[in-house]
């Protein structure tokens, strides 16, 4: 008998794959990022002795910050892109967790479900979110399959 695709993985890695791109929904990834810019560019005002390169490095640090916060953008597209194919239900459970952070209390209210069924649901969910995003972790003996 063949094995299905989540046989063959190895669910607590892909579970542990998937979080590390669901936590970035809690994150305030884009202000963070414009916050080093401003430190940055403000540093070279604040410093007479570069005023001839001072232009330059202003317009290369927002050049730069540009082409970052359009990366940050495809890759958050890509993310809310996965987790969109998944079923509504485990949808909201994911968004619940990552993006709302609700505690206990506020997943069983918003999801109409007991705690032990959120748990599961998450985890399903991660794995299922997990093959979406391409990155799931194969058990030791299927990486060659």
């Amino acid at each position: 008998m063949e094995e299905t695709i989540y046989e063959m993985l190895d669910l607590n890695k892909t579970r542990m794959q998937a979080r590390k791109h669901l936590r970035l929904l809690g994150k305030k990834v884009m202000r963070d990022k414009i916050m080093d810019y401003m430190h940055f560019t403000s540093s070279i005002i604040r410093y007479p002795e570069h005023n001839n390169n001072q232009s330059n490095k202003v317009l290369n640090a927002m050049e730069k910050m540009d082409r970052d916060q359009e990366q940050v953008g495809e890759y958050l597209k890509t993310v809310v892109s996965c987790i969109n194919r998944l079923e509504k239900e485990q949808r909201d459970a994911l968004l619940g967790k990552y993006l709302y952070r609700y505690d206990s209390e506020e997943m069983i209210r918003y999801l109409k479900k007991s705690m032990p069924s959120i748990r599961n649901l998450i985890r399903d969910s991660e794995v299922d979110f997990a093959l979406f995003m391409g990155c799931v972790v194969m058990k030791e003996g299927n990486k060659d399959e």
